[in-house]
């Protein structure tokens, strides 16, 4: 592996003889780009995954377990659940401020409630306010739960009866409560609707930030994490590392095997990757071959160690099924936030692309910002 901050140091981690020093140079570097070999075992720090852990090996196949894509004996790609996969993929809110929001939302449909109703009494039974009663129901169903919609549903219908009893005089005792299982019931559809929109609307906005073949993030969702985590790099001042990678020779794949082999190279690739990061980090495929890994709060040496743990493991696994694919992979780490998602991207680009000038089937890695 070749690392420049912003002098070069050399890790070969296939043979690291000392008297391999020297060869193989890239122009304007002090050092040598070393090639990543499958065979290679590199334990992951603490807290990046289970050192080891590979992907399963089936008869003429691969199989990962419990992700996205499965390489069936058939050759097809089983598809599992993509909610799953994004649940792995972004950062969740801490359960105390999920508590924090609920009870906030929750305290604000009921205050909405008592609002109308004191309003409906104010103004009398000739004003009608049905309509308003609504919005805390609709309010607690989307913010909040169906369930807490329910509660809300029953709070409002409760507040209508009591001011229908005390203001209006009806020829059958019964008539109000009938009035009010009407209301509720029409409240209770409302609310039933809602709830099926909000989740139809959360898997569509799910399903949007996801690459629909490996279950990655895809390149617009990653912009927006990478954009974040530049962000908090500004506030916070911890230092974050982006690895970009490209598949080589990987058109010889689908020439050689077909379309369905190449998929099954892709998921390899993303299914090793996800299994061998934090749930923190960030593995995006942003289109073609071409994948991107962002390690929040992770310093050189750490995302190091990893990167030439995943791409060992993927080269095994590549190896032993006979595709000729490599990885060039650029990574930087970012001492100091770059400017722009557009800069960090680039800055990894380009040493890909020294990458794959100098050989292919390596890693560079540079540290930015002192």
């Amino acid at each position: 592996m070749l690392r420049r901050s912003p002098e070069v140091h050399l890790h070969d981690i296939c043979n690291p003889r000392p008297s391999q020093a020297g060869t193989d140079r890239t122009e304007g570097t002090t050092g040598r780009l070393l090639p990543v070999c499958g065979a290679v075992h590199v334990p992951a720090p603490r807290g990046f995954g289970q050192a080891g852990e590979q992907p399963e090996q089936g008869k003429g196949s691969v199989r990962h377990r419990g992700k996205m894509c499965h390489t069936l004996r058939s050759g097809e790609i089983a598809v599992s659940s993509p909610l799953e996969i994004r649940r792995n993929n972004r950062v969740e809110r801490p359960e105390t401020q999920k508590k924090f929001l609920k009870i906030f939302w929750i305290a604000g449909a009921l205050i909405m409630v008592l609002a109308v109703g004191m309003a409906d009494y104010l103004t009398g039974s000739e004003i009608s306010f049905s309509i308003f009663y609504l919005l805390p129901v609709t309010l607690a169903t989307w913010c909040v739960s169906r369930q807490a919609g329910i509660a809300l549903a029953v709070i409002s219908a409760i507040t209508w009866l009591m001011l229908d009893l005390e203001g209006k005089v009806y020829s059958h005792p019964a008539i109000p409560y009938w009035n009010m299982l009407v209301r509720f019931g029409f409240f209770l559809i409302v609310l039933i609707i809602l709830s099926r929109l909000k989740s139809a609307y959360e898997r569509e906005r799910v399903l949007s930030s996801l690459d629909s073949l490996t279950g990655l993030l895809n390149g617009r969702a990653f912009q927006e994490r990478a954009h974040y985590e530049i962000e908090r790099t500004r506030r916070f001042g911890h230092p974050f590392t982006v690895a970009y990678i490209d598949l080589d020779d990987f058109k010889a794949v689908n020439d050689r095997f077909g379309h369905s082999a190449g998929n099954t190279v892709l998921c390899t690739v993303a299914d090793t990757a996800r299994d061998n990061v934090r749930a923190t980090d960030i593995v995006a495929r942003l289109g073609g071959d071409e994948f991107a890994l962002l390690f929040p709060e992770t310093g050189e040496e750490s995302a190091g160690t990893v990167l030439q743990k995943i791409s060992s493991l993927i080269s095994g696994s590549l190896e032993k099924n006979g595709w000729p694919v490599t990885l060039s992979i650029g990574a930087v780490t970012f001492r100091k936030p770059p400017d722009s998602v557009d800069r960090m991207l680039h800055t990894a680009d380009a040493l890909m692309y020294t990458v794959k000038h100098a050989g292919k089937g390596r890693i560079l890695h540079e540290v930015h910002g002192g």
